[in-house]
């Protein structure tokens, strides 16, 4: 349910339509908490594109706020009493601090996952069947970037089980 809001967002975008960018994100942060990573992105395109703080602001204010409230509610009704996708980032640590301590001082254990033959494997995988079309404009790019790097840096690394998943759309 979450894609075509996205895609309507970044359609607006592309338009200069601020109104209904504006609908759109917001609309998809509504949906799922990790939109927010997607929404965050329009922060660093719409620098690079030059916009104006109009469209750079909003987009990581709201992104920022709502991801932190529902991490924060989730946190607190969870049963566990924790995100419930902390296990998938458990090899890196248990809190933002131990895994910033993880990855400033293990910076080969981090490489090494990032080069293993799974990551690779999720990143073709996402990649081959539009032919390499989004190189043509890889700003865009960007969009996807803190989604894929969050299913990249899961122990896991991705794969073709995440290929297989919806999360690869």
């Amino acid at each position: 349910p979450i894609f075509p809001f996205l895609l309507f967002a970044a359609d607006a975008y592309e338009r200069n339509a601020y109104k209904p960018f504006l609908f759109w994100i917001i609309l998809s942060l509504a949906v799922r908490e990790d939109v927010a990573l997607v929404v965050l992105a329009f922060f660093p395109l719409a620098l690079l594109d030059r916009r104006n703080w109009r469209w750079v602001l909003p987009p990581a204010i709201l992104a920022i706020a709502v991801g932190a409230l529902d991490i924060f509610v989730i946190h607190t009704f969870a049963v566990a009493g924790s995100y419930k996708f902390n296990v998938y980032y458990a090899w890196l640590g248990n809190s933002p601090g131990a895994i910033l301590g993880t990855l400033l001082s293990s910076p080969s254990t981090i490489i090494a996952h990032l080069f293993s033959v799974t990551v690779w494997e999720f990143l073709l995988g996402l990649i081959m069947p539009v032919l390499f079309l989004p190189f043509l404009r890889p700003r865009y790019l960007l969009l996807a970037a803190l989604p894929i790097l969050g299913i990249i840096l899961q122990a896991s690394g991705g794969g073709l089980l995440a290929l297989e998943m919806h999360y690869a759309t």
